[in-house]
């Protein structure tokens, strides 16, 4: 008797019984009657905890580690079973085993979990063990210029092997291949990167990458292309190139060893001779003219002058490749074609020239002489204003000075300078001796500063009024002399008091010397008028300020006074318009900066003589325009 019961869990978790009562009738009649009682756990399981990968291949040998692919963190029991039929030891309990299959096969792999309540998940995956797959290529040649052989040395033991190819040059249209053994051709020299990726049909996978370096052509090195021999002579011709596979000159004519890198070759007429050089499928050529000549000559330019100290280039004219100088004491080398010759004294230099087994020499004659001399003088110190004379000497047949600013009698040896400023002056001079490479001196003239001396501005006293004279210099330690020294109470000094005391002086004008430690001299004057009168103010009555440079200022004359109080101006209105106290100062005809009208004005002055008495002094004057 068979049956099935179906229902729906208890949404409890529980243990619960589960009856059966089974009845058997036949023809109406109950024959037979069983009764069966089932125990039923149930607990709240949520565990998809079972997971492996759809499938596990091995290609390199017979041994694998599996794992649990759920992350599920309840599981706390694995049963594995690796699928191995003949056998009844091929499973585990460990969460990582690892096991070595006994053959070659396709098994299927069973992992049951549960955890700690009961709850169970299972799940299988198929394993394919076929070990002895490995990937490998070879390749022969390098030329850009023809294919590259790619050879397949993979491994593929069991199943059919699968190739895909790609050689690294993605813009070709052959850049992807399928065969086992292909060629490429690369379309330029280059370092690329091959892969080949090897497939089998029992699912093994596996990738090999390997770099070619693809090659140009043939590197050839030639230590020259055209060179020259005697036909006498005989020249090994020289190729370097890396790796070549073969050479081959030609012509052949008058050659030895045309297959080989370093022939030798006896032309008798200029002949170009070309090298074919191939390497791995790549060829390139290059060629050398050899010039023949039947004898060589050589010249050197005619003798010549150098000075003392310099140097010349021998340039010598000629077909020769090896030299020998002589002497050799005063040359830059005595081997090479264009020596640089630097003889103490004149001194002939011969040059032995070969090519080959031809022979030629030549000389030359370099005469020595000595630099043009030239002694600008001695330096010498001038005061400001002052002259000096130079005194030049030279060894050579014509000069120049410069700079001429300031230099008289330029176009002699002693020219005179008067120079405002400290200056180098330089004596250059030539001569035509066989040394045209000019000489120069230069002699400093130093300037001292220029003494700075102010007497004074000149002034007006009374008879028997002191007048005190102030003389100022810019400098210091000077010596001072005034002239005349007539009424002067000491003529030495920076500041003397003049007293005139003669009624019959009408004015008299004051000089001032004064020296420096170094004899330079400064001068400069005062002029003072003397009047027989009492000491007073004048003012004039009228004044024109037109600008023309006379009579444009109003002002008062003082006659000896020592201060000046003030000195007012008023127009017809009472307005003051014009007020100082100074000595000197003057009213220009103008308030705040315009024109005063023509008229009449009022002025008052106040001051005090040299014998403290007030003065004041009014009046009137006119403006005038």
């Amino acid at each position: 008797m068979t049956g099935l019961i179906s229902g729906v869990a208890p949404s409890t978790p529980g243990e619960y019984v589960v009856a059966v009562y089974v009845k058997e009738w036949r023809k109406g009649v109950l024959i037979a009657q069983l009764k069966k009682e089932l125990q039923i756990y149930v607990f709240n399981c949520s565990l998809v905890g079972a997971a492996l990968n759809d499938s596990y291949v091995n290609c390199k040998d017979y041994t694998y580690t599996f794992q649990n692919e759920s992350t599920n963190s309840s599981i706390t029991s694995y049963s594995w079973d690796f699928g191995v039929k003949s056998l009844t030891n091929d499973t585990s309990s460990q969460p990582v085993p690892t096991y070595t299959y006994p053959d070659t096969g396709v098994y299927i792999l069973k992992l049951k979990v549960g955890t700690a309540n009961g709850c169970l998940d299972s799940t299988t995956a198929p394993v394919k063990v076929f070990p002895g797959f490995t990937p490998d290529f070879s390749f022969s040649g390098s030329c850009y210029q023809s294919p590259i052989q790619f050879t397949n040395t993979s491994i593929v033991k069991y199943g059919t092997p699968a190739f895909s190819w790609d050689f690294g040059e993605p813009a070709s249209l052959t850049n992807i291949s399928t065969l086992s053994n292909p060629t490429h051709q690369y379309a330029a020299p280059g370092n690329e990167t091959v892969t080949l990726q090897l497939s089998s049909s029992k699912g093994c996978v596996d990738t090999i990458s390997k770099q070619v370096v693809v090659t140009g052509k043939p590197d050839i090195a030639l230590p020259f292309r055209d060179t020259l021999i005697c036909s006498i002579d005989s020249l090994p011709l020289i190729v370097n190139s890396v790796n070549a596979g073969s050479y081959q000159w030609t012509p052949a004519y008058n050659i030895i060893n045309a297959s080989s890198a370093h022939p030798i070759v006896y032309p008798k007429d200029t002949t170009v001779y070309t090298v074919v050089v191939q390497d791995k499928g790549c060829i390139d050529s290059a060629s050398i003219t050899v010039n023949v000549l039947d004898y060589i000559t050589v010249s050197l330019t005619a003798d010549t002058t150098i000075c003392a100290t310099d140097s010349i280039t021998l340039r010598p004219a000629t077909y020769g490749l090896s030299f020998q100088w002589s002497p050799a004491a005063s040359l830059s080398s005595s081997t090479v074609k264009y020596p640089l010759a630097a003889p103490a004294s004149t001194t002939t230099y011969t040059v032995l020239a070969n090519l080959g087994k031809c022979q030629a020499s030549a000389s030359q004659k370099i005469r020595v002489v000595p630099y043009p001399g030239a002694n600008a003088g001695p330096d010498t110190t001038i005061c400001f204003g002052a002259s000096a004379v130079l005194h030049g000497s030279l060894t050579a047949n014509s000069f120049t000075w410069s700079p001429l600013l300031n230099v008289f009698n330029s176009t002699t040896l002693h020219p005179t300078v008067s120079p405002l400023l400290t200056t180098n002056y330089v004596l250059t001079v030539m001569d035509t001796l066989g040394c045209p490479k000019p000489v120069s001196d230069t002699v400093l003239v130093t300037v001292l500063p220029k003494i700075g001396i102010d007497a004074g501005r000149d002034t007006s006293i009374v008879v028997g009024q002191p007048l005190q004279l102030q003389a100022i210099a810019a400098a210091s330690n000077l010596q001072y002399s005034w002239s005349p020294s007539t009424w002067l109470n000491n003529s030495s000094i920076a500041n003397p008091v003049a007293q005139i005391n003669n009624n019959t002086v009408d004015s008299i004008y004051y000089t001032v010397t004064v020296k420096n430690p170094a004899s330079c001299a400064a001068s400069d004057g005062i002029h003072v008028l003397v009047y027989k009168t009492l000491p007073d103010i004048f003012v004039p009555s009228a004044f024109t300020p037109n600008g023309d440079g006379r009579n444009d200022f109003m002002h008062p004359i003082l006659i000896g006074i020592r201060q000046l109080n003030y000195f007012r101006i008023y127009n017809r209105w009472g307005q003051l318009i014009f007020s100082s106290a100074q000595n000197n100062s003057s009213w220009d005809g103008r308030l705040s900066g315009q024109l005063q009208d023509p008229g009449s004005y009022v002025y008052v002055v106040s001051a005090v003589d040299y014998l403290g008495k007030r003065i004041f002094r009014k009046g009137s004057f006119v403006l005038i325009r």
